[in-house]
């Protein structure tokens, strides 16, 4: 769904291409976008009228909670909160392909920080994680006005995390750590962006 509107405007501009772009250094950019399993704030800064320093933050947190009751009516709790924010910072490029459309590609790194507490059954463990990668993506923007354009992006990292858990059972506390490298499948998002 987020790809219609960028697929429809380079179909609709295939016969009209032209070569120049709509911005100029030292121009900003806000950049909101969208997907299946993530939204972010972003910014552009143009040090030419092809290419742009970005910086994408991301943020999510949520709580959960869950009571059960046994057959003697006991009361058992679970909870969960989490939070956590990334940070991608990198290159973006810019292609025109007709007169209100240009395609970007990004390269970049990406850092983050999560935090997780869960309660369950008397227990309580903490858990605390850092991210670090590189990321790169691909996209389409359509200019509705020479300040506001919508389109979408394809983006994929690859990314190393370390997690330290403190969990206390029974009064005994028990700390670990786990650590992981992966690569996440693209993602397709819906993007917005306001240039001043």
């Amino acid at each position: 769904m987020a790809v219609l509107p960028l697929l429809t405007a380079l179909l609709l501009t295939q016969s009209a291409p032209t070569d120049t772009l709509p911005f100029h250094r030292g121009e900003w950019a806000a950049q909101f976008a969208g997907g299946g399993n993530f939204s972010s704030l972003g910014f552009l800064k143009f040090r030419a009228p092809k290419q742009a320093l970005v910086l994408d933050i991301r943020v999510g947190a949520g709580h959960h909670e869950q009571l059960s009751t046994d057959s003697t009516g006991t009361h058992f709790g679970e909870a969960d909160s989490h939070a956590n924010i990334s940070l991608r910072f990198g290159w973006r490029r810019y292609h025109a392909v007709g007169p209100k459309v240009a395609a970007y590609h990004s390269l970049g790194l990406l850092g983050g920080f999560g935090r997780s507490v869960t309660w369950a059954l008397g227990a309580r463990n903490v858990a605390n994680a850092w991210t670090a990668g590189v990321f790169g993506d691909i996209g389409g923007s359509y200019f509705l006005t020479p300040r506001l354009s919508v389109g979408a992006t394809i983006s994929a990292d690859i990314h190393y995390s370390d997690a330290f858990n403190s969990q206390q059972v029974n009064a005994q506390n028990v700390k670990t750590r786990a650590w992981d490298l992966e690569g996440s499948a693209p993602g397709v998002g819906f993007v917005a962006a306001l240039y001043f």
